[in-house]
């Protein structure tokens, strides 16, 4: 349970001191998802396949990129579309239509 709580704690750390968010271009965005997992402070993650499938909590959806956005399409809803930002091992994902944005660590390193 200390361990869990270590992990979560690190993860709600802000990207380290000195790495500037920069935004993602269409081309960049699909290299930094593909095949990738990230997770996000609560505890929610998001696993990319390279195939334009994503995984949430055991519902699958698609991902599709244009425009300089990310699209999350999942069954019954409409897509959520985010700009994409960077920093260090960390990716903001900031809502086109308004609301909070989410800061997400890469998983899978």
């Amino acid at each position: 349970m200390r361990k869990l709580a270590m992990l979560l704690a690190v993860l709600a750390l802000p990207a380290l001191a000195g790495e500037a968010w920069h935004g993602l271009s269409d081309e960049a965005i699909a290299p930094a998802l593909a095949a990738r997992s990230m997770a996000f402070p609560d505890g929610t993650t998001w696993g990319f396949f390279a195939d334009g499938r994503v995984l949430e909590g055991g519902v699958w959806g698609r991902w599709q990129v244009g425009d300089e956005t990310l699209c999350l399409i999942w069954p019954g809803a409409e897509a959520r579309c985010y700009t994409l930002e960077a920093s260090g091992i960390d990716l903001r994902f900031t809502p086109l239509k308004g609301g909070t944005a989410l800061v997400a660590r890469y998983s899978d390193l």
